[in-house]
Order: C-alpha cells, then sequence, then structure tokens
C-alpha cells in the first residue's frame, strides 16, 4: 500500500512538472476539455475549432480570437454538424481551409464507402450548408481520417488506417500518412502513401502550414520521448520530402497531438494530453517555434469582394499565375456569405492576381515577393461591377455630322430584342448600359440613312467600365441626272457644277471630266433640300436653282444656258431687300457675288441692273424705291471690283410685272431684279 501511495504521489508530482513546461491557453472554458477531443485554428489564428465528445455524441463548436483580451469567444455551434453527429457517428478529425469558410472533417456517416470518410461544408449567406463527400476518389474501404488541406487547396493529406496495423497503431488509432493533388482541372488524382522516413504507418493529425510546404505531423517512433510527439518536414519538390525531425522543443512524456500554426505569430498550437487517458486532461497549448521549425516567410493577402454599385458581397474567384510563363499556381475562391477570401503565397517569385466572376468584371493585381524575408499580410479590398457604359457617337459617314438615330439592342446568340438603359450625352452620342456576360448586336437607324451595326462582346475579360465606339450611317442617295446646253443651238455645253446641301454641311462639285454619255450623274442625299449653281463657261449666263429630294419623281434636271447678247434678260434669283427700303438682305450676298463673277469674267458686256415693286404703294413711290434698290445692287458689285463703268442702274417701280398683281404669290414674284445686256463688244 505505502509503495502504491508513493508512486501515485510521484506520478502526480512528474505530471505537474511537466505541465509547468507549457502556456497552457486559459481562454477555454474547462467544460470544453474532453479526453475525446479535436482542435483546429485558422491559418491567420482568428478562429478556431473545437469538437469534444461528452456522453455519447460529438459537438462542434467555432470560436473567434478576441485579440485585445487574448482569449477566445464563442460564435457559434456547427449546428449542420451537430445534427449529423448523432450518437452512432463517429468525429476523426477537422480543419478549416485557408479562408475559414470550409470546414474539412472526416465521419461515418450514412453512405461512407467503409469506416469514416471525408467530407467538407462551406458557409454560406445562411448558414453552413450540408456536408459534401470528397467522393471515391479520395476515400476509401478503410478509415479515412483527420484531413488536412493546404492553403490554396490543391493539396490534401490525411491519415488511412491499415488493413492490418501495427500494435502501436492500434493503441493510438494512427495510420499512414497519404497526400493527394488536384489536377489541372480541378480534380482530385489518386492518393498516395508518404515514402518512408515520414511514415512509420503509427502517425496522427497532419497539419499543412500556411506555406504548402511545411507539414507537421504526431506520429509514434522509436526516438519517442513519451506518447505520441511532434515531427516536422517540407517538401521540397511535388513528393519530395526532407526527413521528419522531432520537435524536442515541445515533445515531452505527454502526448502531443492536433498542431495548428498561427501564421501571423508563428506560434505553434496543439493538445497536451497526460497519462491517463480515462480523465479529461487534454489542454490546448502554444509555443512560439523555434526559426528551424518554422514555416517558409508567406504573403498573407486577405480582403473582401464586394458589388462595386450595390456592396453587396461576392462569391468571386481569384486566380494566382505566375507572370512569365502564365502558370496557374492556385485559385482562391471567396465567400459568398461575407466576400472574403484569402491566401498564402510564397517568397521568392513574381505573382499575378486575377478577381473575376462570371457576369462581372476583372481586375489585375501584380505582386513582388522576391525580397520577402518574413511573414507579411496585407488587406486588399475588390469591388467588381456587372454592367458597363457604352458611349456610341454616331454620325453621317461622309460629312461626320452628328445623326439623331434610333438604337436597338439584341442578344447575339437569342436574337432576343433587349431593353437597356440609354441615356442622351449630347446631339448624336448616346450611352447605354450594358450588362456583362452577354455579346450584344446593337443597330443604329437614323431618317434617310442605311442602318448600321455595331458587335460588342462583354463576355470577355473586362477590365473597365467605360467604353466609346463609332456608328457610321451611310446617307441613301438617289442619283439625278443632268443635261447642260446652250439655249439657242441646244449644244452640250462643258461647265463646273457646284451643289451645296441646304439642310446640312455638305457641298459637291462636278466638273466636264465627269461627264457620262453626255451626261452629269450626281448623287444627292435623299430627303434633303440642294442649291444648284452651274458656273457658265465664258459667253454664258450663270445658272441656279433649288431642288427638294423629298420630291420622290425627280430623277433628271435638264439645264438651258443663256447665251450673253445684246437684249438678253436674266432674272436675278434670291435678291431681296428689307421691307420698303434699298437695304440688301445679307440673304442676297451669294446671289450678288454670283452676279459679280459673270460680269468681271465677261469683260465684253455692259449690262443694266434693274429693279421692279410690285404695285402696293403709289407709283412714283414703287419707282423711286426701284431705283434705290437698283442703286444698292451696283453699290455692292462695285465694292466686289466689278468696274463702275460697265454697269447701269434702272428703276422701273410696278411698270413691267410678270404677272397679274392679283395676290401675294404673284407680288413677291413682281418684286424682282434683273440683268439686261445692253452691249457685247468684240
Amino acid at each position: 500500500m505505502r509503495t502504491l501511495l508513493l508512486v501515485t504521489c510521484m506520478f502526480i508530482f512528474l505530471t505537474a512538472k511537466l505541465w509547468a513546461q507549457y502556456t497552457v491557453q486559459p481562454f477555454l472554458p474547462p467544460d470544453v476539455y474532453s479526453n475525446q477531443m479535436y482542435t483546429a485554428v485558422s491559418y491567420d489564428g482568428k478562429k478556431m475549432l473545437t469538437a469534444a465528445k461528452n456522453k455519447d455524441r460529438w459537438q462542434v463548436f467555432e470560436y473567434e480570437k478576441k485579440v485585445s483580451a487574448d482569449a477566445w469567444v464563442l460564435i457559434a455551434p456547427i449546428q449542420v454538424l451537430n445534427n449529423a453527429l448523432q450518437p452512432n457517428i463517429q468525429l476523426r478529425g477537422l480543419t478549416f481551409n485557408q479562408n475559414a469558410d470550409k470546414i474539412y472533417f472526416a465521419a461515418n456517416l450514412p453512405g461512407t464507402m467503409g469506416g469514416t470518410d471525408i467530407f467538407y461544408i462551406s458557409r454560406k449567406t445562411d448558414g453552413w450548408a450540408e456536408p459534401v463527400s470528397l467522393g471515391k476518389t479520395i476515400n476509401s474501404v478503410l478509415d479515412d481520417f483527420e484531413p488536412s488541406i493546404s492553403p490554396d487547396e490543391n493539396i490534401l493529406f490525411f491519415i488511412r488506417a491499415s488493413s492490418e496495423p501495427s500494435k502501436y497503431a492500434k493503441e493510438y488509432d494512427a495510420g499512414s500518412l497519404f497526400n493527394a493533388f488536384k489536377s489541372e482541372t480541378g480534380v482530385w488524382e489518386t492518393p498516395d502513401v508518404l515514402p518512408n522516413p515520414i511514415n512509420t504507418d503509427c502517425e496522427r493529425s497532419p497539419r499543412i502550414m500556411a506555406d504548402g510546404r511545411t507539414l507537421i505531423f504526431a506520429s509514434f517512433r522509436e526516438d519517442h520521448k513519451g506518447d505520441l510527439d511532434l515531427y516536422y518536414t517540407q517538401m521540397i519538390a511535388k513528393k519530395i520530402w526532407k526527413t521528419p525531425i522531432p520537435i524536442d522543443t515541445v515533445n515531452t512524456e505527454l502526448e502531443e497531438n492536433f498542431p495548428s500554426i498561427d501564421a501571423s505569430e508563428n506560434k505553434l498550437l496543439y493538445l497536451v494530453r497526460g497519462k491517463n487517458k480515462r480523465t479529461p486532461q487534454a489542454k490546448l497549448t502554444s509555443f512560439a517555434l523555434p526559426g528551424m521549425f518554422s514555416p517558409y516567410p508567406t504573403y498573407n493577402l486577405t480582403g473582401v469582394i464586394t458589388d462595386q454599385v450595390s456592396g453587396i458581397p461576392l462569391g468571386a474567384l481569384v486566380k494566382v499565375t505566375d507572370p512569365i510563363t502564365n502558370q496557374v499556381i492556385m485559385t482562391v475562391e471567396s465567400n459568398e456569405a461575407n466576400g472574403q477570401y484569402s491566401m498564402y503565397l510564397l517568397r521568392g517569385n513574381n505573382y499575378r492576381l486575377e478577381f473575376f466572376k462570371d457576369g462581372y468584371s476583372h481586375l489585375f493585381k501584380e505582386i513582388d515577393l522576391t525580397q520577402l524575408n518574413k511573414n507579411k499580410t496585407e488587406n486588399f479590398d475588390v469591388s467588381l461591377f456587372n454592367s458597363i457604359n457604352l458611349t456610341l457617337n454616331i454620325y453621317d459617314l461622309e460629312i461626320f455630322e452628328p445623326l439623331n438615330a434610333a438604337l436597338q439592342v439584341y442578344n447575339t446568340n437569342t436574337k432576343e430584342l433587349l431593353s437597356v438603359k440609354t441615356q442622351d450625352v449630347k446631339p448624336g452620342t448616346r450611352q447605354i448600359s450594358l450588362p456583362l456576360g452577354q455579346e450584344y448586336m446593337i443597330t443604329a437607324e437614323a431618317d434617310m440613312h442605311t442602318v448600321d451595326t455595331l458587335f460588342f462582346n462583354t463576355n470577355l475579360t473586362i477590365q473597365f467600365m467605360e467604353f466609346e465606339r463609332d456608328l457610321e450611317l451611310e446617307p441613301k442617295k438617289r442619283e439625278i441626272e443632268m443635261a447642260v446646253s446652250d439655249m439657242m443651238s441646244k449644244e452640250d455645253v462643258d461647265v463646273k457644277i457646284v451643289i451645296t446641301n441646304k439642310d446640312r454641311n455638305e457641298t459637291i462639285i462636278v466638273e466636264a471630266k465627269d461627264v457620262k454619255d453626255g451626261k452629269y450623274k450626281i448623287k444627292m442625299r435623299e430627303g434633303d433640300r440642294y442649291e444648284i449653281n452651274v458656273k457658265s463657261p465664258k459667253g454664258y449666263a450663270y445658272y441656279n436653282t433649288s431642288v427638294d429630294l423629298k420630291d420622290a419623281e425627280l430623277k433628271k434636271l435638264d439645264v438651258e444656258l443663256v447665251p450673253l447678247k445684246a437684249d438678253t434678260k436674266i432674272t436675278i434669283n434670291d435678291i431681296t431687300f428689307e421691307n420698303n427700303s434699298a437695304d440688301l438682305n445679307e440673304s442676297s450676298f451669294s446671289e450678288l457675288n454670283r452676279l459679280n463673277d459673270l460680269i468681271r469674267d465677261n469683260p465684253e458686256i455692259l449690262v443694266e441692273i434693274s429693279a421692279h415693286t410690285d404695285d402696293k404703294g403709289s407709283d412714283a413711290y414703287n419707282k423711286k424705291l426701284s431705283e434705290k434698290r437698283a442703286r444698292s445692287v451696283i453699290d455692292y458689285l462695285i465694292s466686289k471690283g466689278t468696274p463702275q463703268n460697265r454697269m447701269q442702274a434702272k428703276g422701273y417701280g410696278e411698270t413691267q410685272p410678270l404677272l397679274p398683281n392679283t395676290n401675294d404669290e404673284n407680288r413677291a414674284r413682281n418684286r424682282r431684279v434683273e440683268l439686261k445686256i445692253l452691249e457685247v463688244k468684240n
């Protein structure tokens, strides 16, 4: 009896001494701890999972670190897991992914391949989703348990039980350490057992660290200090590992298991369990890792991805590539519930990050980690937009004038006419809003123009919200055939024709070299009004007229030029004056300039400039007014260089009407200015 008492006292003393070597975290309530217990800390050290079996069933809880108090605060139970973990269900390990929005775990849920299989659950807007199996490529007919997922979620580590376990594997519920890689298409490849000396077939709780290369796991080996000890190894290349070494700074005669590393503080957190496995002596413990056991320095990029307009969180993708080789290194997904993403990048490389989501824009970020020498964390929030503003400049193809056009937008694939938001920016410029992720056909139609079509694809890599394109509408035209001849001889006359569009800024010049089959064939715009000026050769009066192409019947125009002979009279069109005044209206100047050119180009002629009135007013008044008006015309011509001695002014008042002064239209015709050839000198 005395011997037994002495041994018991000695055991208590040694156990207390061993416990004193650790920093035991005080922040978990005592009733959390259990002899059957798992813990897992997120890569950034901000969240923790605890799972403990109390009485006959497992319960899982999520905690969040309260930095100010260096304590863990309960967030909530993981209810979807707790509902699944019925009394007959065995939980065997759990872990967060890099963003803490997935939990990988192992359990013998209904429908498993054999014993315990590996599953995951995802954090959604309304809570955690139902468990999803990793499938038969990963899971086997044996127990697969205690999973750990790399930060890029491309490598899975787990323990697989042996069909013929050793004595110690049975004692410690251990097995062989496996890993599996994802293919470039995102499909899990067949798992491989890690080579000896990593595997002794008595391994537990592998944990891959934030660098994706450093692995810490528990094992019972010949060099053990107590029960399960913690070991460290690193992946040199794919499937090539360093020889494991024990972490003797933390290993003791007790059992060390379920390691995690808080990458933000480089602290190792793990469970220590005492010798008496029948009592709940497990304690969460932390230890500052010595440099030789530390993971490679990493760059932790975190942030939130949101909709640029509404601010709602988005479940988007972040693709990390090598900017030189364009090889995809990893793809990370932000959580759709809160938009959060997180990733760990290794030192020594340059990275290109692409943030994107179907139906949204793309954003790129370049990161240079060639000089990184310690862990670094950066927050980078991203906002993506789901529509672009397309500014359309709609103008005439030939004269570049803006057009007021009707726009229609179609889905190119379905041919469906779409309703889109449209805004007038300025004449001829419209802005439309187009949702991303579609191919569009945009048509613009303006009066008297052909339809122009623009194809615009937003189902591409879109980085900018503002775009600008031109729609060039070709005018519809009609060919007008003109014949120019001598009024007397009827013979063709070679001339220069200047056609001025009265509705827009367009001038057409046709010369004798353009004659085909004795005709001038001129294409003019449908619906427009034109002034046609025939620049006559020497010895002919000039000719001008106006045409309106709203007249659908107008297709040809015959011009007869008047020879400049004595007593020839020519009515000069479009010469007007202020009411009851001899002051010329500005609109008369174009015609007067043509008259000036005619007199100057034909120096052998002497002319009379006569003015005529209607019958309103007395004969004397109208005679005097017409004389003043004729004089005003000559004064204008003199100011333009026409010699005075070649012109005479004459006012006829109302004495020579063209038409009876019976209505306003006839009176307007009678108010006119005429040119008469008085003499043609040889």
